[in-house]
């Protein structure tokens, strides 16, 4: 690899490399680096290059030990005339004169001393004026769980209403009386859709290919079962219905932690491609949070990667809330249709409009819900309403999945898989030189995203605790969060998935020691303020 500037993931090792403080790995990191890193090459001669002016020493030749028997020995006989008379007298060296030798290497050593003085000087300076080697990371969860908002809005077969409510809780500082308005204790195997489309159960369907199977539908009238291709056509439809349709309605939110679930009244007013209007609200109908969302931007269809992760089924010409619906259920490899799926979707048959959602843990606990209670889809357009928006990112650049390979080489940790979900998208802050780098990972049912900032975590994030097992500090409620310390980044994992998926994140990242300082990293960095303040 080769850059116009050295690589700034490896300032440190490159300086503790010429420093000899370097310890084996990194070395061997470094190493494999440099072979294809002209830059970082060239950086390394130049460190070299200081230090060994800094180190150089200078050995003096033996002077006169008084400035008088100095003069005198240059002056020779002219020693005695009165200084009146020598401007009009040609100089002529007597025997005291300095040999030609010895004049060179004073001249050499007075040089050469002035020189270092300059250095050593200048390499102080720089030292005294270092900023701190890492800068602090402020609420690196609170921006994380941000980015996830944004990112997961332009998911595929995502709901908007989810997300609005998964900004509020995010928002919401722990402990506080607005989030226990949105939590509460609850029994995780309890039902939890919606009242209007009806708790799942069981039913009995005939199989096109002519056998018999049970798969869960809503509480409504049998209908048609399809199979694996008539099911990726509904969720087809369902996308490109995404930022097209215009709606209006009311859904429920419910995102079950252990003993603990959240629910969410979220009432959304969408344009279709003009975005959508929600507010959150909480059980007894506080206003938590308005705002809008954009519509979804163009992505990548995830029905292709559904189709080749799950085994997918469903059933046609279901009545939900007085619409046609088709139910689609995607199961993992090796499950049988008497199993709880891993994610369920309600598609409106005429116009692909996605009346609800729900993902479930392996052993059919409910992770998260949202399904419409009432909804009225728009037959005509619509003028957008302005709002603040509920979801922002940073992001300069919008890059494919093959971008991790390049910044993986610059030293960013871009895994290709993660918790058993496949790289979509990469983000940067800056392209040239990014501080941050946000990965998303989603097979279209879980997603899930890594943010890295270089810098240090001087504080627990706002409310999040450390899990020693972890080894990071994990929120207490959704989105599911975790940061940490590793090296000289600060890494955080969000998740619309389990906690088991979280901690399987988290499990899979770096968790490497923060590196020290060394003396000739804290002089360039001097030198470089100073640089940055002279032509600001």
């Amino acid at each position: 690899m080769t850059s116009a500037r050295p690589c700034s993931r490896f300032e440190r090792a490159r300086s503790e490399l010429v420093d000899g403080s370097i310890d084996d790995e990194t070395r061997e990191t470094l190493r494999r680096h440099l072979a294809g890193c002209d830059a970082c090459r060239a950086d390394v001669v130049e460190l070299r290059r200081v230090r060994d002016l800094l180190h150089a020493r200078v050995t003096e030749a033996p002077a006169p030990s008084t400035l008088q028997g100095r003069l005198v020995s240059i002056a020779a006989e002219a020693a005695d005339e009165p200084l009146r008379t020598r401007p009009f007298k040609q100089a002529r060296w007597g025997s005291g004169r300095l040999p030609t030798r010895r004049r060179r290497r004073r001249r050499v050593a007075v040089v050469a001393t002035a020189f270092g003085t300059v250095l050593v000087v200048g390499a102080g300076l720089g030292y005294a004026v270092a900023p701190a080697s890492l800068v602090a990371v402020d609420d690196p969860t609170g921006a994380a769980r941000s980015g996830f908002a944004a990112v997961r809005a332009d998911v595929p077969l995502s709901s908007d209403p989810a997300t609005a409510a998964l900004v509020a809780a995010g928002r919401l500082p722990a402990g506080s009386a607005a989030a226990h308005r949105l939590w509460s204790s609850a029994d995780p195997n309890a039902a939890s859709p919606s009242a209007a489309i009806g708790t799942p159960r069981q039913v009995s369907l005939s199989d096109p290919g002519g056998g018999s199977a049970s798969v869960l539908a809503p509480n409504a009238p049998a209908g048609r079962a399809i199979g694996a291709g008539a099911a990726a056509s509904a969720l087809a439809a369902a996308e490109a219905a995404a930022g097209r349709v215009g709606y209006q309605g009311t859904e429920q939110v419910v995102v079950q932690d252990g003993d603990r679930r959240m629910t969410a009244e979220v009432t959304v007013s969408s344009t279709g491609a003009g975005g959508s209007l929600l507010t959150v609200r909480a059980d007894d109908g506080t206003a938590l949070v308005q705002g809008s969302m954009p519509a979804e931007a163009d992505s990548v269809s995830l029905v292709s990667l559904l189709s080749g992760s799950y085994r997918l089924s469903g059933v046609a010409d279901v009545s939900v809330l007085g619409r046609r619906a088709t139910v689609v259920e995607a199961r993992t490899s090796g499950t049988t249709d008497t199993q709880a799926p891993t994610a369920r979707w309600w598609v409106d048959q005429q116009t692909g409009l996605l009346l609800g959602r729900q993902t479930f843990t392996p052993s059919g606990t409910l992770i998260q819900s949202s399904m419409f209670t009432a909804v009225a889809v728009r037959t005509g357009p619509t003028a957008s309403t302005p709002s603040s928006q509920l979801t922002a990112t940073t992001a300069a650049a919008v890059l494919a999945p093959s971008a991790g390979h390049g910044l993986e080489a610059s030293g960013w940790t871009c895994e290709q898989r993660l918790a058993g979900l496949p790289l979509t998208q990469v983000r940067t802050d800056d392209l040239t030189d990014p501080s941050v780098v946000h990965l998303v990972y989603t097979d279209g049912v879980t997603t899930l995203s890594v943010m890295e900032r270089r810098g240090r975590l001087d504080d627990t994030p706002s409310g999040s605790s450390l899990d020693p097992a972890l080894g990071a500090f994990v929120s207490a409620g959704a989105p599911f969060s975790a940061s940490w310390q590793s090296g000289d980044s600060v890494l955080t994992v969000v998740t619309d998935g389990s906690r088991d998926r979280l901690a399987q994140a988290v499990h899979s990242l770096p968790h490497a020691a923060v590196p020290h300082a060394t003396t000739m990293g804290r002089v360039r960095s001097g030198w470089a303020y100073l640089a940055s303040l002279l032509f600001r």
